[in-house]
């Protein structure tokens, strides 16, 4: 979908709102006045969550979980909302359910804050990593409040998804060492996942730190 600049227009059956090479009409009775908002400029467009309803027709199934992060953050909504924004055109609809399947996959806790780290938090699901949830809220002493990218707190284990270029910055490096300081003075173990390893050896970066979220589990069931 990244490439395709079409308009895509709701319809219900037999109604041809427009026509043109670069305007695609999707047929359906499935939405109603809730779904569609009024911009300033009068163009009434489809409201967010309704938007990525749509789009279960055609991400895949770790895209679309992504989009339903965004659009969590963006929009204040919760699980349930979406979840009873999708249901009542669920009947006969194998790309509503492929929604509600999504939803269903989320990591528990707060909105994820970008792509990579979705990715990660689902390739940790997949690997049985027990206790995860997304967005952490801390208070470190001396540091102050924080949130963890994905944690596991009942072993006090976190892990960050350091994408962004500001962790490769002088800054950005003391301030994560700061913090990583201050978690460790409350027995909190973080590991991190940088740039580089992400874009060149996620896999095995993934596996590492699930080898080391096991030796920490480990380490709480011997005491």
């Amino acid at each position: 979908m990244g490439g395709d600049k079409r308009t895509h227009l709701l319809a219900p059956p037999g109604a041809n709102p427009a026509v043109g090479r670069h305007v695609v009409t999707f047929h359906t009775r499935a939405f109603g006045e809730s779904d569609i908002e009024r911009r300033d400029d009068g163009l009434r467009v489809t409201t967010m969550e309704r938007t990525s309803l749509d789009l279960a027709r055609h991400l895949r199934p770790d895209p679309l979980l992504s989009v339903i992060e965004q659009v969590l953050q963006m929009t204040g909504k919760s699980d349930d909302d979406l979840r009873a924004m999708a249901a009542p055109w669920l009947p006969r609809r194998r790309w509503v359910r492929r929604y509600l399947e999504a939803v269903d996959r989320r990591i528990a806790g707060p909105a994820g804050e970008s792509d990579p780290e979705v990715v990660v938090g689902q390739m940790l699901d997949a690997r049985s990593v027990v206790g995860l949830v997304r967005q952490f809220a801390i208070d470190l002493p001396g540091y102050g409040p924080a949130r963890f990218d994905l944690a596991v707190p009942e072993i006090r284990w976190a892990l960050e998804v350091d994408v962004f270029p500001s962790h490769d910055e002088t800054l950005g490096i003391a301030s994560d060492l700061r913090r990583d300081e201050a978690a460790r003075r409350v027995d909190w173990l973080v590991d991190r996942i940088g740039r580089g390893d992400y874009e060149n050896d996620l896999v095995v970066s993934v596996t590492q730190v699930v080898e080391r979220y096991r030796r920490r589990r480990a380490e709480f069931t011997r005491t």
